[in-house]
């Protein structure tokens, strides 16, 4: 400290006046007036010599700060308040002690204090709302880093002369509770009877002088936010033990009857803020600004939606209850719930801890093909995306600036680039590549010589400092089949990748948490049931399952077109993590949040989009908040490639034959290719379609129901099978259309029909089970295709067109399938013996038929990447492999793909007749867009 400072070793409270420091100097800080004083010490205004520019300086009581256990618990809460980056929060600068001297120097907020401005003039009841839905917002952001503050009232929030608030003292006023001594305590409660502020806003158990968490800063939120509404305070006294006596005993009087103009509406929330005991109380502050949000949007909405737990124990004074009878917590269960509706649009929708106020979008692209896989700096100044805007027919990596100006196209090559992500500084983006199998690359953000850093490695994600880069590696899949993925982390800069999470079965979809030293990923251990989003701790600690799964049932939200699971995609400063989920038709943008020390969901799921497409792959903005994310269309229709099918030899191009904006899948062909049918899928219905292909005509077979799938066309046209996965049974309709015939049970899956036209292939949905043999007409099945231990999953059995064999896929390791033929003889099922091996077993190959002569075999493949339509040819007599597997034709882009069609691959329906396939595809278009908040 200068010389010209105050003696530090004074213990006069006038040591610290504005007499004492007025024009001085206190390190690189000179002191320009007063500002306030309290229980905390003394403000003043000053000058930071070195940066130019206004603060305010808080010093510390000299009688607090002498004892050294004190001061060291004291600059570890400051220290915790200080990581607090929120735009409704002060910001701590530094933190320092000289000479016995603590202070700590913060930001300077040119406004008032809420206490002045509350009583200044009448209030609006909007701007008060969105006033208190920033101060919930400053402390849910809080709890989420385990901070309490401890002594919400209205001297402790500031308002801006703009109209943004700003929270002060967070982690002091724990120093003020060790300050003051019992005997202090005593003298307050029992001195001159003056109502000091803190007393008035204190939570039961603190009055007490129990143990508090979160909750007690809710209670004193509650109180804040009646005295903003009803300018009166809902526990007032004519002394401090009058008003702690109230806190204690009573309940208010509801702010609905203080002010005219409140909603009774209100009530709800505000009791459930103020419930005397913590665990009737809303047990989260996010769900109060959730709340805060809504009733911004709408007032005088009628709630009717569930939501989180919200109290069961009625604290209406007794009073209230003889003048009216108004709804207790259920209905603040109600105003906590998001509405459906799209009036509201965005206004309604729950923004992330990151957005203070009112959303804006704008489209960042306009292109008409695909734009997807967006990120954006940590600024919120670049965004990356992939594209096939080039034309060439590949996705692309592009960079271009959010405020405008054309991008910058930064990857050349003729396969696939997709999946972005920028480094801290931004001056690096990796991404994946499909070139040469597929790998992960690193590029200079502003264009370069891209590099190699890991092999066969997915959706890469920097590490927060930007010296490592996290991967997953092996094959997609809703299930989650043990061996099938990896994950690794290698330096940004190239060298040995370290595989992590090797105490998972299956792990995939990494995302650093802003630690450092831990990943949010998607697992699983032995059994199916323990897939979920895990804390994984790269230190060595054991993985800590979030809860995420759970909560994404008990809210109804499944996975999104095009994925297999719902995968956490960004998490924001404040420990909210944004993925995207479907629930309806609609597939939205979500946050959840995550508390970052017990590595548990901390929350209810709440929607932060409202479009009713597909709003997919968030990526958000450290510093900005602003969220990028695609906003895409996909279409899958029944497709058709011309093709000599004894030969595998294809002509021209694939075509749509549907052009529906539903989803048609599972095609099939009657053997002369005249009769095709499907199943089309609308809001989660399907109908079974048929359509003569000669005449176009088209018929429903089936009225739209759920579980409805997989039809199979007769050789002769005349028939189709399909199964009813509801009722778990098989059903036979005429194509001509007429009333659908049930044929057996326990079987979900017809696979083929033999040439007969008296026997069908049924899978039977459960496992491990073998193919079964249904006679029509009499109902005889037998177990026709299985193996000889039983434990082989056994799928798409289909009869040679002479029905002398059959063709099937069995997977026995979980990252390959293998294609088999055997001889069919319908009394004498093939034993496994016979099964004669059509492919190696070392790829994803399945889903096979028969061409017309029965010496080619069509099946989908993943060999080369990608999922594509392969063929391989048969010795006519034997049915062995004649030379080695042909592409029959590449699907190598995203934009019309094969795996577009999601995770179901039966549900691409290959399906081969004489001059012909057909198969479903999916077309993917659409563009990215920013959500951006307005200053208030």
């Amino acid at each position: 400290m200068r010389e010209n400072g105050p003696d530090p070793d004074s213990k006069d409270p006038g040591a610290l006046n504005e007499e004492s420091w007025s024009g001085r100097t206190i390190s690189h800080y000179r002191i320009v007036s007063r500002l306030g004083s309290g229980g905390m010490g003394v403000v003043y205004r000053a000058v930071d010599l070195l940066l130019d520019r206004d603060v305010a300086i808080k010093f510390l009581p000299p009688g607090g700060s002498a004892d050294t256990d004190l001061r060291r618990r004291l600059f570890k809460e400051a220290k915790s308040a200080s990581a607090l980056n929120h735009p409704n929060i002060i910001t701590i600068y530094e933190i320092a002690s000289e000479q016995n001297v603590d202070y700590i120097v913060m930001e300077f907020v040119d406004g008032a204090t809420l206490e002045e401005s509350i009583y200044a003039q009448p209030r609006e009841l909007k701007e008060t709302l969105r006033q208190a839905a920033q101060i919930a917002d400053a402390l849910a952001a809080a709890h989420a880093k385990g901070i309490v503050h401890r002594d919400i009232k209205p001297a402790n929030i500031m308002l801006t002369q703009s109209g943004l608030i700003k929270v002060l003292d967070f982690g002091l006023a724990q120093l003020r509770t060790e300050v003051d001594s019992p005997e202090q305590t005593r003298t307050v409660l029992t001195g001159t009877g003056a109502v000091l502020g803190t007393w008035a806003y204190m939570s039961p158990e603190q009055a007490r002088g129990e143990d508090v968490d979160q909750r007690s800063d809710i209670f004193s939120f509650g109180v804040v936010l009646y005295e903003m509404l009803t300018m009166r305070r809902p526990f007032a006294g004519a002394t401090a033990v009058a008003a702690l006596s109230a806190t204690l005993t009573r309940n208010p009087e509801p702010a609905s009857m203080v002010a005219k103009d409140i909603p009774a509406r209100f009530d709800a929330l505000i009791m459930g803020c103020l419930a005397k005991q913590p665990e009737d109380r809303i047990q989260t502050m996010t769900d109060v600004k959730d709340a805060l949000q809504i009733f911004l949007a709408d007032p005088m909405h009628s709630w009717t939606a569930p939501a989180p737990r919200i109290p069961q124990r009625p604290v209406e004074p007794a009073a209230v209850v003889k003048q009216r009878r108004w709804p207790l917590f259920a209905s603040a269960a109600a105003l906590l719930a998001l509405l459906t509706g799209s009036a509201l649009y965005w206004n309604m929708r729950h923004p992330a801890a990151e957005f203070p106020s009112i959303p804006v979008l704008t489209r960042v692209t306009g292109d008409s093909g695909l734009t997807a896989f967006p990120a954006i700096s940590q600024d919120g100044k670049l965004v990356a995306f992939a594209s096939d805007r080039a034309g060439e027919g590949n996705l692309d990596i592009w960079v271009r600036q959010t405020a405008g100006a054309d991008p910058i196209r930064l990857t050349q090559d003729p396969a696939d680039e997709y999946e972005p992500d920028f480094s801290r500084d931004a001056t690096r983006i990796v991404y994946r590549s499909e070139k040469d199998g597929g790998g992960i690359y690193t590029i200079p953000a502003l264009g370069g010589r891209a590099r190699l850093i890991a092999r066969e490695g997915h959706r890469p994600r920097w590490s927060p400092d930007s010296s490592r880069v996290a991967y997953w590696t092996g094959f997609p899949g809703p299930n989650f089949h043990p061996g099938t993925s990896k994950v690794f982390v290698v330096p940004s800069g190239g060298g040995p990748a370290r595989q992590v999470g090797t105490e998972f079965a299956a792990i995939r979809h990494p995302m650093w948490l802003p630690t450092g030293s831990r990943l949010l990923v998607v697992g699983r251990f032995d059994s199916a049931e323990s897939v979920d989003w895990w804390m994984l701790d790269l230190e060595g600690g054991k993985p800590v399952r979030t809860g995420a799964f759970a909560k994404f049932a008990k809210n109804r939200l499944s996975a999104p077109p095009l994925a297999e699971v719902i995968t956490p995609d960004a998490v924001t400063r404040d420990g909210e993590v944004l993925f995207s989920a479907t629930s309806g038709d609609a597939t939205n943008i979500w946050r959840m949040p995550l508390n970052m020390e017990t590595g548990r969901i901390s929350g209810n799921p709440l929607q932060i989009s409202a479009g009713t497409g597909l709003e997919l792959q968030p990526a958000v903005a450290g510093l900005s908040g602003s969220v990028v994310f695609s906003a895409l269309a996909l279409n899958v229709n029944v497709w058709t490639l011309n093709v000599d099918a004894n030969t595998g030899r294809a002509a021209g191009q694939p075509r749509p034959i549907t052009r529906q904006l539903s989803f048609d899948a599972w095609p099939s062909l009657s053997a002369n290719g005249d009769k095709l049918a499907f199943a089309s899928y609308q809001s989660g219905k399907g109908a079974v379609m048929a359509r003569d292909l000669a005449t176009g005509q088209e018929l429903p077979l089936t009225a739209p129901a759920a579980g409805e799938s997989q039809p199979k066309v007769s050789f002769d046209g005349r028939y189709v099978a399909y199964g009813n996965a509801q009722e778990h049974s098989g059903y036979v309709v005429s194509f001509a259309g007429g009333v659908p015939e049930k044929v057996c049970e326990r079987c979900i899956l017809p696979c083929g029909w033999h040439p007969g036209g008296r026997h069908i292939l049924f899978e039977q949905g459960n496992g491990f089970q073998p193919l079964s043999l249904v006679e029509l007409g009499t109902g005889k099945r037998q177990d026709f295709i299985r193996s000889a231990d039983g434990k082989m999953l056994i799928n798409s059995g289909n009869f040679s067109p002479d029905g002398a064999w059959v063709a099937f896929h069995v997977r026995e390791q979980p990252t390959a399938r293998q294609i088999f033929v055997a001889p069919a003889v319908l009394d004498h099922p093939p034993d496994q013996s016979q099964w004669i091996p059509v492919t190696d077993g070392k790829n994803m190959d399945r889903e096979a038929v028969w061409s017309p002569d029965g010496n080619l075999i069509y099946f989908l493949s993943d060999r080369d990447t990608f999922r594509c339509i392969w063929a391989q040819r048969l010795e006519p007599s034997t049915k062995r492999p004649a030379g080695a597997p042909f592409a029959v034709w590449h699907f190598h882009h995203s934009r019309e793909s094969l795996t577009a069609v999601g995770s179901n691959v039966g549900a691409i329906g290959l399906s081969v007749a004489r001059d012909k396939l057909v198969f479903s595809l999916g077309e993917i278009t659409g563009n990215v867009w920013v959500r951006e908040t307005l200053a208030r």
